[in-house]
């Protein structure tokens, strides 16, 4: 499927944050966001790949330097509109390869429900990494493993091991095109493990899975 992340994409994803309907995200994924953005120290540095409509930056506080990159502009635009900041950085970008920042340079990279469009992660989980200062955090969100995503899918074109693809459905009522690659958690946790990394593991709700590593 080509060129389904777009203004449309965007569009529909805005909608569904705004009708608050969402509700493993409200519930579950936005206190926890909120949780780490809080415990950052004054003037720490925040990289957010595949930013969407603002979840991380929703919660900065005056001194953070933000920075956030994903594919449509029309998220970039959002962001600027309802969330004013003065050290706002906005710039497209996109995991494995897209993510024009320096390195070893933030006190905290967040990649929240990216990893999944992504046929491979460990490129990307290298990459996140590599921007990460020494001492910093990695925080991964995705999918947990015992989510069925099939009952928010309609006009399925695959739904394999590898992955699910078709129309996906939103709690607002919006239909998008939508790949998700299944990353099952002991493949991650094993790449993780093997690079000999430091992480906390936390199930937030029926939905989600975080992985927080530190990078040494």
């Amino acid at each position: 499927m080509k060129n389904i992340y777009n203004k449309k994409y965007a569009e529909s994803w805005i909608k569904n944050y705004e009708s608050k309907k969402d509700v493993n995200r409200v519930k579950n994924l936005e206190p926890f966001i909120k949780k780490k953005i809080n415990d950052l120290k004054p003037a720490s540095k925040i990289l957010d790949v595949g930013c969407g409509w603002g979840m991380v930056a929703k919660f900065l506080k005056q001194s953070h330097h933000y920075y956030g990159l994903d594919i449509p502009k029309t998220f970039l635009d959002y962001i600027k509109k309802i969330y004013p900041h003065p050290n706002l950085h906005l710039k497209f970008g996109k995991l494995p390869d897209k993510v024009d920042v320096e390195n070893s340079y933030f006190d905290l990279v967040i990649a929240s429900m990216v990893l999944h469009v992504l046929p491979s992660f460990k490129k990307s989980i290298n990459l996140l990494l590599k921007k990460t200062k020494p001492g910093g955090r990695v925080i991964i969100v995705d999918f947990r493993d015992s989510l069925d995503l099939s009952y928010v899918f309609t006009n399925v074109i695959q739904n394999d091991k590898k992955a699910i693809k078709g129309n996906f459905l939103s709690y607002s009522g919006e239909k998008m095109k939508a790949e998700v690659y299944y990353h099952r958690e002991k493949e991650i946790e094993k790449f993780l493990k093997q690079k000999q990394l430091k992480f906390k593991k936390k199930y937030l709700g029926i939905a989600f899975v975080s992985y927080e590593i530190t990078k040494d």
